[in-house]
């Protein structure tokens, strides 16, 4: 019994085993690790030639790794609209060379990004100056000269910011991709 017990406890370690990380891809930034991604892990990034390849990271080598993909494009419909189409779905292999970029996870809610916030507070103070100009009995040129100094500034500094945030990691000079195989 004891026997039966031990090789089962042997069997189930080495299912565990196989299902385990089999490496790990980092994206430094002058050799600090900004993002990491490990076999099992959702991935986009950019191609050399401009197409996206969008996929599960399945396994790392020392120089390359492969991805079970989809690969999409932007393109047009017959009417002009926008659209994503996908080109490729399986299972591909790409060097370290081949990448242009890498995504970065965006966040949907407009209060997540200083940016969205800063939007917010330039219609908020836009609001209140219009409403307090009202309520004191101020001059139209000077509720307009409040709001246009006051919630322009603010709004141009959201302007800022968005110019500021990345949409990707480009992968050059800055960064770079690190692949660590197990």
């Amino acid at each position: 019994m004891a026997l039966k017990n031990y090789l089962l406890y042997i069997g189930l370690l080495l299912v565990l085993h196989t299902n385990a990380q089999r490496g790990l891809l980092f994206v430094q930034k002058n050799k600090k690790t900004v993002h990491t991604y490990s076999t099992t892990s959702y991935i986009t990034m950019q191609h050399q030639y401009g197409y996206y390849i969008q996929g599960i990271l399945a396994s790392i080598k020392k120089d390359s790794f492969s991805i079970y993909n989809y690969v999409t494009r932007p393109s047009k419909t017959k009417f002009g609209l926008n659209l994503i189409d996908t080109v490729f779905t399986g299972f591909t292999f790409y060097s370290i060379k081949d990448i242009k970029s890498i995504a970065i996870k965006k966040n949907k809610s407009i209060f997540a990004t200083l940016e969205g916030l800063s939007y917010l507070g330039s219609i908020g103070i836009t609001l209140v100056n219009v409403v307090n100009g009202i309520k004191f009995k101020d001059t139209g040129e000077t509720i307009l000269k409040n709001t246009v100094i006051q919630g322009g500034g603010m709004f141009v500094l959201a302007k800022i910011f968005g110019k500021l945030h990345k949409e990707s990691y480009p992968i050059g000079k800055k960064y770079k991709i690190v692949l660590m195989p197990f």
